[in-house]
């Protein structure tokens, strides 16, 4: 006996001698006419269009009514009674152009009757720079709230990323 192998599986110790493995490897490789006798390749070699078409429904329809039983089964989480979120734990970001806009004061005020800490409004462009101040005295009485940045430039992508810097909060909505 030339060499012996350990594998250690768990707790239990294998030994495998190069006889074994020898006996294991020629179990494991089919010889090329028991291959071809197997029942099911024999099945599958002469029926191939119609097993395939079998395959296909039943893998589909399976997933479908998989999906049927998950729909059915779905329950939301319900809140809890003390959330560990609050309206306190949130800032608020809303990158803009125009700061004049009707819609945009809808918004504003309906974020405001909120109790959040922060609403950061980011701007960009020349017209926004000149906007700024009117729109500093429409919502005057919720200065300490609303703060209001510039760049230069108009990228949403960086207009979110200069805001961003300012957050201190948990939970930031975009």
């Amino acid at each position: 006996m030339s060499s012996v192998t350990f594998f250690l599986a768990g707790k239990v110790l294998i030994t495998l001698t190069p006889q074994i493995i020898r006996n294991l490897a020629a179990s494991l490789i089919p010889s090329n006419d028991h291959f071809f006798w197997w029942p099911i390749y024999r099945l599958f070699q002469q029926n191939f269009y119609p097993l395939s078409f079998l395959f296909l429904f039943l893998l589909r329809y399976i997933r479908v009514v998989t999906s049927l039983y998950g729909t059915y089964r779905y329950r939301p989480v319900p809140i809890p009674l003390s959330p560990t979120y609050h309206t306190t734990d949130v800032t608020v970001i809303i990158p803009t152009t125009d700061l004049m806009s009707p819609t945009l004061h809808h918004v504003i005020r309906t974020i405001l009757s909120q109790i959040i800490p922060k609403l950061i409004i980011s701007t960009a462009g020349i017209e926004a720079a000149e906007q700024s101040n009117a729109f500093r005295a429409l919502f005057s009485e919720d200065g300490q709230r609303i703060i209001v940045s510039h760049r230069i430039k108009a990228s949403r992508r960086e207009q979110t990323a200069q805001a961003l810097k300012q957050v201190s909060s948990r939970l930031v909505i975009l």
